[in-house]
């Protein structure tokens, strides 16, 4: 099979690969759609370890090839996933927190991944779960990462009916997280990001009432001058940088909410004054998992509650992963969420 192998630093190569096999409680996968995620950038940077030889992407979609005998799935079955394996058996996914699994395994980092003809899923009953037919692969493939991490980081936020929720980053997380705000109920979404692109992308498309570019204005002054002074009621910090952590923090009005959703590369600063004195809560979130959180997000997809697919600007053959790459890390020619089609 075809599949992008990652050998270091900026060293991608399509290669032909062995179909792997599959043990008993995991799923042979056919590929139908893999996302390129901020992430595969990070990998082919060299900021995340990754073994060389691995097959890297994490975002899919596709059809159970090859079933194994203890696994609730069928050969033929439409699937999405997580991008994280848990072992099912540690504190944390007895409480059923699979996300924080003492042992848990990454697609696309630590085992072979999803930018690749076929990918083999382990423990697939934990990661895996059924894709509704009136839902397209294309749609699919962005639930079990994408849409699993904006929409926790917008309930650990706690939005609530009638919100003003400011997202700091209109990057396809932060505009998911969006999405997700207005179906808990925001009444008014404010969009802050320094490319005027993706501000209009976010007002156009995803129908934000307001967006603030930094480098013009101050975003703090601006959201406490459209909130009549008190705040906004949450603040999601999707870009991982100090600065706009800061400005998260500060732009929340007394006993608000931040969520903290970027990722961040190394230590960020954060005035305590503000969270102390207002009484903020300051919550940090990584994608969950789990096959009936995964349903309930499909169920949102698939009765059009989340056009997820609206931020789908490019798709591209396997064969030109490294085109899209190069594209979506430029973020040219407009693009937000880039497929690939193995």
């Amino acid at each position: 099979m075809k599949a992008a192998v990652f050998y270091g630093k900026g060293d991608l190569r399509l290669e032909e690969v062995d179909v792997p096999e599959a043990g008993p409680n995991d799923v042979l996968l056919k590929v139908k759609v893999s996302a390129i995620c901020g992430t595969d950038l990070h990998i082919m940077a060299g900021r995340y370890k990754v073994n060389n030889g691995t097959i890297i992407g994490h975002e899919y979609s596709g059809l159970v090839e090859k079933a194994g005998e203890n696994v609730n799935f069928q050969d033929g079955d439409r699937v999405i996933g997580s991008p994280i394996v848990p072992c099912g058996r540690c504190y944390f996914c007895m409480r059923g927190e699979y996300g924080l699994c003492e042992n848990r395994r990454t697609i696309g980092t630590m085992i072979n991944g999803s930018f690749a003809e076929y990918m083999l899923v382990p423990n697939a009953d934990y990661v895996l779960t059924r894709l509704p037919n009136a839902t397209s692969f294309s749609e699919g493939a962005l639930i079990g990462d994408l849409l699993a991490t904006a929409f926790n980081a917008v309930e650990r936020g706690n939005v609530q009916i009638g919100d003003t929720v400011a997202v700091f980053g209109a990057g396809p997380i932060g505009m998911t997280a969006m999405m997700g705000a207005r179906v808990k109920g925001a009444a008014r979404i404010i969009a802050v990001d320094m490319v005027d692109d993706r501000l209009a992308f976010a007002e156009k498309k995803l129908g934000v009432d307001y967006t603030i570019n930094p480098t013009r204005e101050d975003a703090v002054k601006k959201i406490t001058e459209l909130t009549k002074g008190l705040g906004a009621d949450v603040a999601i910090e999707a870009v991982g940088r100090e600065e706009t952590l800061a400005s998260a923090v500060a732009s929340v009005r007394r006993a608000g909410n931040v969520s903290v959703i970027g990722v961040f590369e190394g230590f960020a600063g954060v005035d305590m004054k503000h969270i102390v004195f207002k009484m903020l809560r300051v919550s940090g979130t990584l994608t969950r998992i789990g096959p009936d959180f995964l349903d309930k997000l499909a169920s949102l997809v698939e009765h059009r509650v989340i056009d997820i697919e609206r931020l789908v600007t490019h798709r591209f053959p396997l064969s030109k992963i490294h085109k899209g790459l190069d594209m979506f890390g430029k973020r040219e020619d407009g693009c937000v969420k880039i497929e690939i089609n193995p």
